[in-house]
């Protein structure tokens, strides 16, 4: 109990004086990965609002010890060094001024596809250019499945976030309604059966 108190008030201290201090929006995101790495933030108190969809990604994360290890391990790693991207708030509606009266997306619009085009030429950014949502993410499908599937099972009140995401864009002006049909029907995981990105996750667990 006493080493408990002690490790608490050392790394307290670590983030106070550390060399590598963590800045606004940093702060935030160790809070984030602390909570799916441990279940809570371990020595800084904080309420991050409904936490029951991040509770249910750790409970995931613990039946997979080799994988929720290696997680603990770098969580603990980029609290001493300071590597941790930051964690920002941006609000589309200041960013854009729209028209809802239409369905096209207007010039003044946060454009998804034109936002993308600026990343390549200015950023030399990679994805995959003919998904619109989470471009850089290879399992987003992984996380679409097991929500559609909670849904479906009424085992969730969430209902799954990329159908959530979508809906808010095209009401936005940020991408087409045709478009938004195109994507959820051909490259998201609602689906019945697992969908092939499925393996890297599995070949993740099994290392």
């Amino acid at each position: 109990m006493c080493e408990s108190k002690f490790r608490k008030s050392f790394i307290i201290l670590e983030f106070t004086f550390s060399i590598y201090p963590l800045k606004k929006g940093q702060i935030e995101f160790l809070i984030l990965l602390e909570n799916l790495a441990y279940g809570k933030a371990r020595f800084i108190k904080s309420k991050i609002g409904d936490t029951s969809l991040i509770a249910n990604i750790h409970e995931s994360l613990k039946a997979a010890p080799n994988f929720i290890n290696k997680l603990r391990n770098e969580v603990e790693k980029a609290s001493k060094d300071g590597n941790l991207p930051c964690l920002i708030h941006m609000d589309f509606n200041k960013i854009s001024k729209k028209s809802f009266s239409s369905n096209k997306i207007l010039e003044d619009s946060y454009d998804w596809n034109r936002v993308k085009k600026i990343l390549e030429e200015n950023l030399n950014w990679k994805g995959q250019k003919d998904k619109l949502l989470h471009t850089s993410c290879d399992i987003e499908s992984c996380k679409d499945y097991t929500q559609f599937i909670q849904f479906k099972n009424m085992e969730t009140l969430i209902i799954p976030l990329s159908a959530l995401e979508m809906s808010i864009a095209v009401n936005m002006k940020s991408i087409s309604r045709q478009d938004a049909i195109k994507e959820l029907k051909n490259k998201s995981g609602f689906r019945s059966t697992p969908p092939s990105e499925s393996k890297i996750m599995e070949d993740l667990i099994n290392l």
